[in-house]
């Protein structure tokens, strides 16, 4: 693969693939011959190995001093509101036919699940942005690394739902010629500057 048809990395790994520190390297480029944009360059290494590859195809791996952003604390509590607000239906449902064991399972144990899976989201998926490249972690259970280059980004798109209007947040979304690298929950005011930090690099004609 011509290493200019690269758009962007994704390095992933699985819940006891990171224990050994095993992961995989995909690349995401303008390719379609396969049926995907996404081609497993090293299917299954250490990152020491991977670093050279992905070096190769003109990306680079975070710093250790890079600063990280998470999503606002509002999407993740927010997320864990409707989630409990779903299994509050549930045990109402359950509550409704007389089956009060199912009425009080849902509440109590989905609750905790999904309380402790949004704070362990919120924990360990962050986001940065770079002189040259955009990086996202993404997930705790299986975690992922996508790297992207800013001048590669065809589009940045800010997205508002009503609730997030509401509680002042925002989705961005970067598009990518192969597709979408991924979507950041940044607050409302973050979210526009981080667009405008974007789109006046391009328009000044910097790049990597």
């Amino acid at each position: 693969m011509p290493v200019h048809r690269v758009q962007a990395l994704r390095i992933k790994t699985g819940f006891l693939r990171r224990l050994f520190g095993w992961h995989t390297l995909k690349v995401v480029s303008l390719a379609s011959d396969s049926g995907s944009a996404n081609h497993e360059a090293v299917p299954f290494a250490q990152m020491d190995e991977i670093a050279p590859v992905v070096g190769e195809t003109g990306f680079a791996l975070p710093g250790t001093d890079i600063a990280w952003t998470r999503a606002a604390p509002a999407y993740r509590i927010d997320n864990f509101l409707l989630g409990f607000a779903i299994l509050l239906v549930i045990a109402g449902v359950a509550a409704a036919l007389g089956r009060w064991e199912l009425a009080l399972l849902p509440p109590l144990i989905g609750g905790v699940w999904i309380g402790l899976h949004e704070y362990l989201s919120w924990r360990w998926s962050r986001h940065a942005l770079d002189a040259r490249q955009l990086y996202s972690r993404r997930g705790w259970f299986a975690p992922s690394l996508a790297l992207g280059s800013r001048r590669k980004l065809q589009s940045t798109d800010i997205v508002r739902h009503p609730l997030a209007r509401l509680r002042g947040y925002a989705d961005i979304h970067f598009g990518l010629a192969g597709g979408r690298l991924c979507t950041v929950s940044y607050t409302h005011l973050r979210a526009h500057e981080t667009r405008e930090d974007l789109v006046c690099r391009r328009r000044l004609g910097k790049k990597d």
